[in-house]
């Protein structure tokens, strides 16, 4: 019984910090990483990946998907937003980042806390490539972008994103 009104806290408090982030939001620049909230657009479209990924997103309608072997390639005209799924041990996003920049040498900045579709999520930069991290019950969603004019349109794919075993 404890465990449930410990779980049913956590969760609540989630939500909570969840509407004061979108509450806070503002006009987005390039370097700013906090989500703009979501707008619906009859210019979108949901693709939905194979089993092997178990995710959704709406994407807009112009852009070309491809998926293949654990990854996603959405690409507009100016550029491509990548996603993909990696496996772990860890039983947390932040210790996994922690290990993935000390194998991989790089430094995720400018990090913000969030949540997607109920799961924890980090949102960050390597130099110029903005990513967002989302941990699924021992899965690690990746989306990115090296593109600085696709930032909003990665913002919204990421805040689209639903997991869907």
């Amino acid at each position: 019984m404890r465990k449930i009104v410990i779980l049913a806290s956590v969760v609540f408090i989630l939500i909570i910090a969840a509407g004061l982030v979108f509450k806070g939001a503002k006009k987005q620049t390039a370097g700013d990483l906090i989500p703009t909230p979501t707008i619906i657009n009859t210019n979108l479209k949901t693709f939905k990946s194979s089993s092997a990924m178990d995710f959704t997103i709406q994407t807009p309608r112009s852009y070309e998907i491809t998926e293949k072997m654990g990854s996603v390639i959405v690409s507009s005209p100016v550029g491509k937003i990548y996603i993909n799924v990696n496996g772990t041990n860890f039983s947390d996003l932040v210790n996994y980042l922690n290990d993935l920049e000390i194998k991989n040498k790089f430094t995720l900045s400018n990090k913000k806390d969030l949540i997607i579709a109920t799961y924890p999520a980090i949102a960050g930069l390597v130099e110029k490539d903005k990513f967002y991290f989302i941990y699924v019950q021992g899965i690690v969603y990746s989306i990115s972008t090296k593109n600085v004019d696709l930032y909003s349109d990665l913002d919204q794919i990421a805040q689209s994103f639903k997991y869907t075993p």
